[in-house]
């Protein structure tokens, strides 16, 4: 092993004959935790400052511009939403009116036809549509 392996475990071995060295490695092991963690207690400790207002004064103008973008994707999917059922309704109540008006085509064709030639049971017997009339 060489590099940082190496030295961690011969520090190991040291600190294990002698205390002297194992405090001394906790001691510089609890600095740098110390050095480390400082900026966060400070800043829990501290007061407001300038720079904690306009933070908030971003933020919340950054939040605010992300729930009107928001809103406005809600609006635009509604109206989109309305816009198709609105027009799915429309053009299936013209498909109906024109469905209607066929099946009302045909039906009165049938009754003109039936009118203008009678039929007769043994005629509908012998084409088996008796009931198809």
């Amino acid at each position: 092993l060489t590099g940082l392996a190496s030295r961690i475990e011969a520090l190991d071995r040291l600190s294990n004959k002698s205390t002297a060295i194992f405090y001394a490695g906790l001691f510089i092991m609890l600095l740098f935790i110390a050095i480390e963690t400082s900026p966060i207690f400070v800043k829990l400790i501290a007061e407001r400052s300038p720079y904690d207002f306009v933070l908030n004064k971003h933020e919340f103008a950054f939040r605010m511009n992300h729930n009107n973008y928001v809103a406005q994707l809600e609006n635009a999917t509604t109206n989109k939403i309305k816009f198709d059922t609105e027009t799915g309704l429309y053009k299936t109540e013209i498909t109906i009116a024109a469905e209607k008006e066929v099946s009302k085509q045909a039906i009165q064709e049938q009754l003109e036809q039936i009118k203008q030639e009678p039929l007769s049971w043994k005629t509908l017997l012998k084409k088996g549509k008796l009931f198809d009339v």
